[in-house]
């Protein structure tokens, strides 16, 4: 054994306490450092990432200044829903309003089908009714009635153009 002296002598409790205080102290210094560090590098990414936000909205806004500057402005108005003609055209002009309506409804139908498929979940056929007024359609007894019309209406039109 060795003997006691300044070196190697029995430690003083209060001197163990004290280096074991010192070595706390020092591990949650370092662990305050590393948290600042973290918290002062994530608010660095926000901030470039924020600038760098702003910077890609100014260039938005500023190609959408170029595309409008580019495109040409027009002072008249749209066009309006209804169709008038002259007693020239009558019964004709009519037809051709009524086919041209028939040939865009049966596209947005096709298109809304494809979309949403054919068939139901219980494997019938579905069908798509487009109306302009949604009281056309509020329960089963005008609906029933206006595919009846349009059923009847169907059979008339297809022998005369057929």
């Amino acid at each position: 054994m060795l003997p006691e002296d300044e070196t190697n002598g029995p430690e003083d409790p209060k001197k163990k306490l004290q280096d074991e205080l010192d070595r706390l102290t020092t591990e949650l210094a370092i662990e305050k450092a590393k948290r600042d560090a973290e918290l002062e590098a994530m608010k660095t990414k926000q901030e470039l990432e924020k600038n760098l936000a702003n910077k890609e909205l100014e260039m938005l806004k500023s190609q959408k200044e170029t595309i409008t500057s580019l495109l040409p402005t027009s002072t008249k108005e749209g066009l309006e829903g209804a169709i008038t003609a002259g007693e020239k055209f009558g019964y004709f002009a009519e037809q051709v309003a009524y086919t041209a309506m028939d040939a865009i409804s049966t596209d947005i139908c096709i298109k809304v089908k494809k979309a949403l498929g054919n068939a139901t979940q219980d494997g019938k056929d579905s069908n798509i009714l487009i109306i302009n007024d949604l009281n056309i359609a509020q329960g089963d007894l005008p609906y029933f009635e206006l595919i009846s019309q349009c059923t009847f209406f169907k059979s008339i039109t297809t022998d005369l153009f057929n």
